[in-house]
């Protein structure tokens, strides 16, 4: 029952941001407007969260023993997107990445730390440095 309340609670959400998103302007896919990309990306969350709701409605087995590391995962992408401004892009980033890796090799945090320090580098790099995209600085500059 848990769950099915969860399909239902994602659908009214999904359905709020396809509305918003009709409000905004989808423009075109070669000229997308503002509201395109969470146009598309709320239609692909309410087909699959159809997928789920039906799936668990038809007894298949369900999965919730791996449902903590996802919500690390969105509970962590949420926070990153809070604190992107304050701590600035690259300690945002390399703090983000951690948390994630941990995800994948438990034992191995200084490999974590090294991966995401190398990534943090060289997105840094190529967003800023060769694509020209201003990244927040955050309180130290970096």
């Amino acid at each position: 029952m848990v769950t099915l309340k969860s399909a239902l609670f994602f659908s009214l959400l999904c359905l709020t941001v396809i509305w918003s998103s009709l409000k905004l302007g989808l423009g075109t896919p070669s000229d997308p407007g503002p509201g395109f990309f969470p146009f598309i990306s709320s239609i692909v969350l309410l087909i699959l969260t159809g997928i789920y709701a039906y799936a668990e409605r038809n007894g298949t087995k369900s999965i919730a023993k791996h449902n903590l590391p996802v919500i690390i995962v969105i509970s962590s992408l949420f926070i990153y997107s809070l604190v992107l401004d304050y701590l600035g892009f690259s300690i945002a980033t390399f703090l983000l990445l951690i948390v994630l890796l941990l995800l994948g090799i438990k034992e191995k945090w200084w490999l974590a730390a090294v991966v995401s320090l190398i990534v943090t580098f060289f997105s840094y790099f190529l967003f800023n440095k060769i694509l020209g995209v201003n990244l927040p600085k955050g309180l130290l500059g970096l």
